[in-house]
């Protein structure tokens, strides 16, 4: 297996770099590449993180994993790209785009299959498609709350006639991955762009701001780990059976952002508890102004799951503070 210059004979592994471009000052902008190829022939798995650039969950299992995956007990290759949004990645910022780079900050996440004449954050996902991707079966994204939420373990998945084989590779992620949010196609999402390619891919979210403590981080880059390892099994890659939930629940990615109508500090319920099931009418959460005055109270507007929570209590006029997705059905292991 070869991507650029990064080479791994069967039973290897390997690692460096896929340039894209160049700083002002000369240093090159790469996509960083973990490369483990079996020993056997099998499928393609391609990971990769930090399309979000602070949502670094993801990194941190990639770079687990590509340590403890061994090549002779691997069918296949495993492909892991722990920081996609290189240039987002150096900022640390809470932004979804490349904040150093004109036009300005642009969603790397809706920005697929990129271009090779447009800017920088197009330019990487353009390389990413066609240098990396095209060479995979399958394709995770992995995500996370960044420095803003929190979410709890959930998988997107896009509803496409093209893409059946991608609700198979959302339930192979096993354990905790037991929640899966269908959403229409979404322009420039890498879903869309791989079902095109005829390539199942899905977008599994976990951790955020809140998730910083080091014992709690260690738990959900693990989680990240068994779910991929899962993945791997499923595929053929790995010696073993999955381990599956008894069912999974498909929420509704079309409804999941609770949003405040005035500013202040966001209070939550005893209500609002990650994967709870919540009846609709029920207080999620109170919003206070600074004197302590109840100006707003957030109610479940449906029965539904809640999945995430903003991580700072300070809240704006019109912010999101809270997803919580609709119940669509649940689907029992066969």
């Amino acid at each position: 297996m070869r991507i650029g210059s990064v080479y791994a004979e069967p039973g290897t592994k390997s690692t460096g770099f896929l340039k894209v471009a160049t700083r002002p000052d000369g240093t090159p902008i790469s996509i960083p590449i973990i490369l483990v190829n079996g020993i056997d022939d099998g499928p393609v798995l391609c990971a990769d993180a930090c399309c979000h650039p602070d949502e670094v969950e993801g990194a941190l299992a990639l770079v687990r994993l590509g340590e403890m995956l061994e090549p002779r007990q691997l069918k296949g290759v495993f492909i892991g790209i722990p920081v996609l949004n290189g240039p987002g990645f150096e900022t640390k910022q809470m932004v979804a785009g490349n904040p150093c780079y004109w036009p300005g900050p642009q969603d790397m996440s809706r920005s697929f299959p990129g271009k090779p004449d447009g800017t920088i954050t197009e330019r990487i996902a353009h390389v990413y498609m066609n240098e990396i991707v095209s060479k995979a079966n399958y394709v995770l994204q992995l995500h996370g709350g960044g420095n803003s939420t929190f979410n709890t373990e959930r998988i997107w998945v896009e509803e496409d006639e093209r893409g059946k084989d991608s609700m198979e590779l959302a339930k192979a992620m096993g354990g905790k991955w037991d929640l899966i949010i269908l959403r229409p196609p979404q322009t420039g999402s890498i879903e869309q762009a791989c079902t095109r390619k005829g390539i199942p891919a899905i977008s599994p979210e976990l951790g955020g701001a809140s998730d910083r403590l080091p014992e709690r981080l260690d738990i959900h880059v693990n989680s990240f780990v068994q779910g991929i390892t899962n993945v791997m099994k499923h595929c053929g890659m790995l010696e073993g059976e999955p381990t599956l939930p008894e069912s999974w629940t498909i929420l509704d990615g079309t409804q999941f952002q609770l949003c405040a109508n005035n500013g202040g500090l966001s209070i939550l319920e005893p209500t609002y508890r990650l994967r709870g099931m919540v009846r609709k009418g029920q207080t999620l959460m109170r919003i206070v102004n600074t004197a302590g005055e109840e100006v707003e109270r957030i109610i479940a507007p449906y029965e539904g799951v809640i999945i995430g929570v903003k991580a700072n209590p300070i809240t704006l006029a019109g912010e999101t503070i809270g997803l919580f997705a609709k119940v669509v059905r649940t689907e029992n292991k066969q």
